[in-house]
């Protein structure tokens, strides 16, 4: 596993270290994402936002930043930057309820007549 992140170009030990532990150690990966009828610049618009957490066994929950969700096909190549955070349950709970929009984020239903 260290030589296949070494080629990905993970050079630095203490980083090549942890995310090899991390992925040794992975009991899940999941995602969650909320979407909804919105409004952007007062047009009618759908909104989403999500976020990712690896769940890591004795090493924690680690909220995976970068690549943000949600992913679109085609976003994340190669290049693209991992960012891993170590949250606690608490903070995986304000996630999940991060993702409810308020109620000035829907859109307006139409008047009639």
């Amino acid at each position: 596993m260290a030589e296949a992140l070494k080629g990905a170009g993970l050079t630095r030990k203490s980083q090549l270290s942890i995310l090899a532990r991390l992925i040794a150690g992975m009991r899940s990966s999941w995602r969650m994402s909320a979407a909804w009828q919105g409004h952007d610049e007062g047009a009618p618009a759908r909104q989403v936002r999500g976020f990712a957490v690896w769940v890591c066994g004795p090493l924690g929950y680690w909220h995976r930043e970068l690549p943000a969700e949600p992913i679109l096909p085609g976003q994340v190549d190669e290049n693209t930057p991992l960012r891993l955070v170590r949250v606690d349950a608490k903070k995986v709970w304000q996630l999940i309820t991060d993702l409810l929009p308020a109620a000035e984020e829907f859109a307006t239903a139409p008047h009639s007549g």
